[in-house]
């Protein structure tokens, strides 16, 4: 193994620890771990500092997607300006969640509710999200485009992905799926 840290939301933290077996929509069923079981090292609580060399990273708990789904806020700095740069895990609901909970995870409706509200209030000057996907990453850089951080700075994108979410959540609630 590397000996690396491994830092986790602290709502995430058991199923890192015991290979999936406790994930509230994949883990219980009779199969034992899905994953090599990962001692965590520290658990991670909104707003916690997680630095990496010069580059501190604010952890934002925004469950739903998971227990501990978080994204990320930095600065990063170019030779012009500092952005302050989100990593945003979208919080995207899987077909299998019920609301306003199931037995494994009471809290999802709550929890998604939540995240959204959360999401809508951050500020910041770039974006990308956990997959690329979600944020066009294909469309806003070509592999031949030079350096263009303002590619990563459509706020009208990142609002409108939360408000897509958001309105699947609505639908579902008023559905009671």
């Amino acid at each position: 193994m590397t000996g690396a840290k491994v830092m986790i939301d602290y709502k995430d933290a058991q199923v890192v620890a015991d290979g999936g077996n406790s994930d509230y929509l994949y883990g219980g069923k009779g199969v034992g771990s899905l994953f090599t079981p990962v001692k965590v090292s520290r658990e991670l609580h909104n707003h916690d500092i997680v630095a990496l060399g010069s580059t501190k990273l604010e952890m934002l708990h925004h469950p739903g997607h998971t227990k501990g789904a978080c994204s990320y806020l930095l600065t990063v700095k170019d030779g012009q300006r500092s952005y302050k740069v989100l990593i945003a895990n979208i919080p995207y609901m899987l077909d299998e969640v019920t609301l306003p909970g199931m037995p494994t995870y009471p809290d999802a409706g709550k929890d998604f509710s939540y995240t959204y509200h959360a999401m809508k209030q951050l500020k910041f000057d770039l974006w990308v999200a956990a997959h690329a996907s979600q944020f066009g990453l294909h469309n806003v850089r070509k592999e031949q485009d030079g350096y263009q951080p303002e590619a990563f700075g459509n706020k009208k994108l990142y609002f409108q992905t939360i408000d897509e979410m958001q309105e699947i959540y609505n639908e579902r609630v008023k559905d009671k799926k």
